[in-house]
């Protein structure tokens, strides 16, 4: 009865789940290239938030832009000793800004206002290269320009290794 019958068996053979499981390990490639290497948003802390980090790799790569008599705060964390590794560059020479380092302890007397030690400062400059290597503990990196009279556009690139 169905010897003649012009119903034909479909059958997948090897070379057609090759053939899907290298498209779905693209698509699961493609996915993970897109969503690790999405763009961060450009919402900045204000004085009172921070960006907080946890493990190796960038802090910040970013261009930001510091408002006169504000800071640009980024506070991490380090459970071992880890360096800190970076520039920054304002857009002309004529915006200068304080970059300090400051463990928990001094980062409260510096915002009370009190006497403070930094384990980084690089004085007020229109760029820098900073190299630190830091106890494990928690960490506050700021951008000062508190002391300008005019906003500050500055290109960040900050990493712990």
């Amino acid at each position: 009865m169905f010897e003649n019958s012009e119903i034909q068996i479909l059958r997948r053979g090897p070379s057609f789940w090759l053939s899907a499981a290298l498209c779905a390990i693209a698509v699961l490639f493609v996915v993970n290239l897109v969503r690790v290497n999405r763009q961060p948003q450009q919402n900045h802390p204000s004085a009172n938030t921070f960006v907080e980090q946890h493990f190796e790799g960038r802090i910040a790569n970013e261009r930001s832009v510091i408002e006169p008599g504000e800071t640009l705060p980024f506070r991490v964390h380090f459970n071992y000793r880890s360096t800190i590794k970076g520039t920054f560059r304002a857009a002309n020479n004529e915006q200068r800004v304080l970059f300090v380092i400051l463990d928990e302890k001094n980062y409260e007397l510096w915002s009370r206002g009190g006497e403070y030690k930094t384990a980084v400062s690089t004085g007020k400059v229109p760029a820098a290269n900073v190299s630190r290597v830091l106890e494990a503990g928690t960490y506050f990196l700021i951008f000062d320009n508190r002391a300008s009279e005019t906003r500050a556009v500055v290109e960040i690139d900050l990493r712990a290794e």
